[in-house]
């Protein structure tokens, strides 16, 4: 991930490419204070009603797991 992106913004991005090309997709990042991240997303399954994607969105920081949410990505409108 390039510098400047918050965390929330490599969350998001992760998402979108996870639903777009349906395969998992990983993020290392460290900060200017070495703090280390990695967020991983996952495909997990598809809502025929809605049309969109469940992601599973991990994120640790230095190697503590802080966050683990499914996110539902749908396509533009």
């Amino acid at each position: 991930a390039g510098a400047g992106y918050t965390l929330s913004q490599i969350q998001a991005q992760s998402a979108q490419q996870a639903a777009q090309y349906n395969q998992p997709v990983r993020y290392e990042t460290t900060t200017n204070d070495g703090t280390q991240g990695v967020v991983q997303a996952e495909p997990i399954g598809y809502n025929p009603q809605t049309g969109c994607k469940k992601v599973r969105i991990k994120t640790w920081q230095n190697g503590q797991l802080i966050s683990n949410v499914v996110k539902e990505v749908c396509p533009a409108q």
